[in-house]
């Protein structure tokens, strides 16, 4: 069993959302607006991901080696597998 994790993407689509409700909202004409535009990203970032966390998905991993039809490569492959 190979597990792997995956990360939910709600927490990247509501950076967008924010940053672009952000730009409507207040105009981007000093430095302080990029930097609020950053802070404003980092923590709706930070915060979507702890209420939506990825999940962890269980996969079966194969036995049997992968054949390419070259004898060497099949060789090669074989004794070089994690």
């Amino acid at each position: 069993m190979i597990e792997i994790e995956r990360k939910s993407v709600i927490p990247v689509y509501g950076l967008m959302i924010v940053w672009v409700l952000y730009c409507v909202i207040f105009p981007l004409n000093n430095f302080w607006s990029f930097i609020g535009l950053i802070c404003v990203g980092a923590v709706s970032f930070f915060v979507l991901s702890y209420l939506f966390p990825g999940k962890t998905v269980s996969i079966e991993a194969t036995q049997e080696p992968q054949r390419t039809g070259d004898e060497k490569i099949d060789t090669l492959l074989a004794n070089h597998t994690i």
